[in-house]
C-alpha cells in the first residue's frame, strides 16, 4: 500500500533522536559516518529488526546496498531497475508499506537467504533530491508488534530527508562514491585507465596485471620513477572484484612521519595539537576496497612496524585511540627503490618486505618498450588537443624516429611532459623534428661506407654499433625488418640509426 503523510505528534524520545541526527548529518561531509549514524538512528526510531540504505546507480538505475546493519548485504549484487519493493519505491517516488511480504510478488526473497533473517514487514521510503530519487531507506520487522503502522512514517520521512541532504552534500564535496558503483568515481580517475602499449614487454605486463587482479593477495609494483606505477595500481583495482569500492591512495614519501601515521590510521579528537575532531585514516576509508601505498620504501622504521601489524591482522588503532578497528582492505604498494638492498642494509624490515612482495609486478622502463613510444606520443598529443583546443594531426617520421631514440630517463612522465610542451609551441599541423627539444635532435655524422667490416679490439662504441648494423644488414640482403629482428631492436630504431650515421647500401 502507498502511504500518505498525516500530521501526528512525535514522541519526545523520537524527537531527541531526530535532533541528534540533524546536528550530525548536517555537520558532516563524511559519507561513511553519515550513513552509519543514519542506519543506527533509523533502527532506534522505527524500533525494528533491520535497516538498510540503498543508492541508485544514476547510469543503470540499479539499486545497491550502500549501508546496512548486516555488512554482508553491502557486498551483494545490485538489484535491477524496478525490481523488488525498493525498486517500486524508486519508480513511484512514494513511501511503500508492505506488512505481509509473502503476499507481495515484488518481494525479493534472495536477501533473506543471504542474511538468514525472515522478513515479515517492510517500510520503504524514497531518498528524494528535488524530483530525483537517489536511493531508498528500508526498515524491516518492527519489534514487539506484528506490523509497521502509518504513524511510523513521519519520523522516518524526516530522517530520509535529512540523510538525502547529507548524502547530496557529501557528493558535492567529493567525499562520496569512489566506493559506490555507478556514482561518480573519484577525481583520481579510477573510471578510465589509459593503458597504452603494444610491445611484447607491455603485453606481458598487462597479462600479469590481469592475473594479479583476480587475487586478493598484496601486490608490490616495482619500477623506475615515471614508469606509470600508479596507473598499474588503478588498473589492478579496476579489474578486480573490488572495482565498485574505493581506491584510496597515499604517498608514503610525501609526508613527515607523525602526519603520515595520522593519514594512514586516523586520529582521535585531542590526540595532538590541532586534532580538533576525530579523523578516519586511509585504511578505514578504503574498507571493502583497495589501499594504494605509493613510495612504500620511504616509510620510517616506526611506521614499518605499525604497517606490518595492519597487514598481518587487518586491524589497527587510531592515533590517540584505544578502539581496535578491523578493515577489509586489499593492499597495493609501489616503490622505485631496490627493497632487497634496503633490507640487506637494515633500512627496511625483512618481514614487511615479504608481506608486501606476495605478487611482484615489474613495470619496464620506457627504453625497454620503444615500440610503444609512437602510440604513447600520439595518445598524449590527442589529450593535449582536447585540453588546449589544438588540432595537431600527429608526428612526422623524423620526429617519431627521434622520439624512439631518446633515452627517456624520466620514462613515460618525461615523454608526456615533452609532448605537452610541443603541443603548446608547435605551429602544426604535424609535429616535426624541429618542434622537438634540441637534445632530441640526432647528431650529424659523416656518411659511413657500407663495406663489410670486422670488429677490432681498438674500436670505439660508435665503430662497434655501426659495424654490427652493417653486418646485420648485409646478412639480410639489406632487408631492414629482417636486420632489426637479427639485432633484436625495433625496425624504427634501426632506420633511425641508419639515417643518423648515414648508412647506405653501396653499389646496387
Amino acid at each position: 500500500m502507498t502511504v500518505q503523510t498525516t500530521p501526528a505528534a512525535l514522541d519526545p524520545q523520537v524527537m531527541a533522536k531526530l535532533i541528534e541526527a540533524s546536528e550530525v548529518l548536517n555537520s558532516s561531509l563524511d559519507l561513511e559516518e553519515v550513513l552509519e549514524l543514519f542506519v543506527r538512528i533509523s533502527m532506534e526510531v522505527a524500533q525494528c529488526q533491520a535497516c538498510s540504505i540503498m543508492l541508485k546507480d544514476p547510469v543503470t538505475g540499479a539499486l545497491f546496498f550502500r549501508k546496512s546493519d548486516d555488512p554482508s548485504l553491502v557486498a551483494s549484487k545490485p538489484i535491477p531497475p524496478g525490481e523488488g519493493i525498493c525498486g517500486a519505491v524508486v519508480q513511484s517516488g512514494e513511501p511503500l508499506l508492505v506488512n505481509n511480504v509473502e503476499e507481495d510478488r515484488r518481494f525479493f526473497a534472495g536477501v533473506d537467504q543471504q542474511t538468514g533473517k525472515k522478513t515479515r514487514s517492510i517500510y520503504a521510503l524514497p531518498l528524494k533530491r528535488k524530483r530525483d530519487v537517489i536511493g531508498v531507506l528500508e526498515v524491516i520487522n518492527p519489534l514487539g508488534r506484528a506490523t509497521f503502522i502509518e504513524s511510523d512514517l513521519k519520523p522516518l520521512m524526516i530522517l530520509a530527508n535529512l540523510a538525502t541532504n547529507a548524502v547530496s552534500n557529501a557528493v558535492a564535496h567529493g567525499e562520496v562514491a569512489r566506493e559506490a558503483e555507478g556514482l561518480r568515481r573519484s577525481v583520481q580517475g579510477i573510471a578510465g585507465v589509459d593503458f597504452v602499449g603494444r610491445s611484447e614487454s607491455a603485453q606481458r605486463l598487462l597479462a600479469v596485471v590481469r592475473r594479479a587482479a583476480q587475487s586478493r593477495a598484496t601486490v608490490l609494483v616495482r619500477g623506475e620513477s615515471g614508469t606509470g606505477k600508479e596507473l598499474i595500481a588503478r588498473l589492478l583495482h579496476q579489474l578486480s572484484e573490488r572495482a565498485s569500492k574505493p581506491l584510496i591512495a597515499v604517498n608514503c614519501g610525501a609526508l613527515p612521519e607523525p602526519l603520515l601515521e595520522s593519514e594512514l590510521f586516523g586520529h582521535e579528537k585531542g590526540a595532538f595539537t590541532g586534532a580538533h575532531a576525530r579523523k578516519r585514516g586511509r585504511f578505514e576509508l578504503a574498507h571493502g576496497g583497495t589501499l594504494f601505498l605509493d613510495e612504500v620504501g620511504e616509510l620510517a622504521p616506526a611506521l614499518q612496524v605499525k604497517l606490518l601489524r595492519a597487514l598481518q591482522e587487518r586491524c589497527f588503532e587510531r592515533v590517540g585511540g584505544v578502539e581496535t578497528i578491523h578493515v577489509d582492505v586489499r593492499i597495493i604498494a609501489a616503490t622505485n627503490r631496490n627493497l632487497e638492498m634496503a633490507v640487506s642494509q637494515g633500512q627496511f624490515r625483512e618481514d614487511l618486505y615479504y608481506r608486501l612482495n606476495v605478487i611482484p609486478v615489474d613495470v619496464p622502463p620506457l627504453r625497454q618498450r620503444r615500440e610503444d613510444i609512437p602510440h604513447l606520443a600520439q595518445h598524449f598529443l590527442s589529450r593535449c588537443n582536447q585540453h588546449l583546443g589544438r588540432r595537431l594531426e600527429g608526428f612526422t617520421e623524423e620526429a617519431v624516429l627521434a622520439l624512439q631514440s631518446a633515452p627517456w630517463r624520466g620514462n613515460i612522465r618525461e615523454l608526456e611532459n615533452c609532448i605537452e610542451r610541443v603541443a603548446v609551441l608547435c605551429d602544426g599541423p604535424r609535429v616535426t623534428l624541429a618542434d622537438l627539444p634540441s637534445d632530441l635532435h640526432p647528431r650529424q655524422e659523416e656518411t659511413v661506407p657500407a663495406s663489410r667490416p670486422t670488429l677490432e679490439s681498438g674500436d670505439s662504441l660508435y665503430d662497434i654499433e655501426v659495424k654490427l648494423m652493417i653486418e646485420a644488414l648485409e646478412a639480410c640482403d639489406w632487408n631492414v625488418s629482417a636486420a632489426a629482428r637479427r639485432l633484436k631492436i625495433p625496425r624504427h630504431h634501426l632506420r633511425y640509426r641508419m639515417q643518423k650515421y648515414r648508412i647506405e647500401r653501396r653499389g646496387g
